[in-house]
């Protein structure tokens, strides 16, 4: 919906942009269902907190409090799921 309304303001090319998008998104959400029983409720909560920590970090960025790099940071994103699948093994 917000996609025909931007694209009455901006051009078609939104419209072409906007299945792109829902294709992406679309990809994600089968990916999650597919997954979703996998991941545990511990998962979840340890990936949350290491996605707050990263969002804090942009934050601090936009203030202009401190220089830090959220882009290196973002392969620790994996670093739970890495943990409970060696978990799993030992």
């Amino acid at each position: 919906i917000s996609a025909v309304i931007f694209a009455s303001a901006m051009g078609a090319g939104v419209l072409f942009s906007a299945l792109a998008v829902g294709l992406y998104q679309g990809t994600i959400t089968l990916l999650a269902v597919f997954v979703a029983p996998f991941v545990s409720d511990v998962l979840i909560a340890q990936m949350s907190f290491i996605g707050s920590v990263l969002i804090t970090g942009i934050g601090i960025n936009i203030l202009k409090m401190a220089k830090i790099k959220v882009g290196d940071m973002l392969p620790a994103m994996f670093m739970p799921v890495i943990y409970h699948v060696i978990r799993l093994f030992i």
